[in-house]
């Protein structure tokens, strides 16, 4: 459309990974204070907290770095449906080398939600871009290279916004789905229950044995 512009990601973001400290070292694990994040972490839409801590050691030792709150992680590889996914820092974390991380520095900070929504989207042909034998892996390369369509900053706050709408509804309506499925298999226990016990019967009479 007019006004719209094609760029890779590596214009619009910084793009980095990080590592993993050697788990035989105490040095880097022990009583760790650096939040330290895994590819696990895509597969909610936001990552707030961390299950493991490195320490500062770690960070001066190793190629393990912190990225701030904001960056967007994308799996580069991981089990099942886990590459190719994307979540968003809530909290400043060092990751391991299976995240790709992209940090959106003022004023590219603005188009950090659209971009965002980009990614979701292109998870198929993200995950299509994978190399390798029997776990095929994105590397960094094939991060920064990935296309995203640019409109302009106001075009993208509404779409933006339109996409959050809809997604909320989705949201709402599985979580009904979720409450009456847990509902219809509290009350399917509760039959085969008076089944087994003989409560089930026509008419008043008592079940016989």
């Amino acid at each position: 459309p007019v006004g719209w512009v094609w760029a890779t990601v590596e214009q619009v973001a910084e793009v980095g990974t990080g590592a993993t400290p050697k788990r035989e070292n105490n040095l880097y694990w022990a009583k760790g204070t650096v939040a330290w994040l895994t590819s696990s972490v895509v597969n909610s839409e936001y990552v707030a907290e961390a299950e493991e801590y490195i320490t500062e050691t770690a960070l001066r030792e190793t190629n393990a770095k912190i990225f701030p709150s904001g960056t967007l992680l994308v799996a580069m590889y991981g089990e099942g449906k886990t590459r190719g996914k994307v979540t968003e820092m809530r909290l400043d974390a060092a990751t391991n080398q299976a995240l790709a991380a992209l940090t959106f520095h003022p004023p590219a900070d603005r188009i950090r939600p659209f971009v965002k929504l980009v990614l979701m989207a292109g998870y198929e042909a993200m995950r299509r871009l994978s190399s390798g034998g029997v776990q095929p892996n994105l590397n960094l390369s094939h991060i920064k290279q990935t296309i995203v369509p640019m409109p302009p900053i106001e075009e993208q706050k509404r779409i933006a916004f339109e996409v959050d709408r809809h997604l909320s509804v989705i949201q709402a309506t599985q979580q009904v789905i979720t409450a009456n499925l847990a509902r219809a298999e509290g009350l399917r226990q509760g039959v085969l229950g008076k089944a087994f016990r003989g409560e089930l019967v026509a008419n008043g009479e008592t079940a016989e044995v």
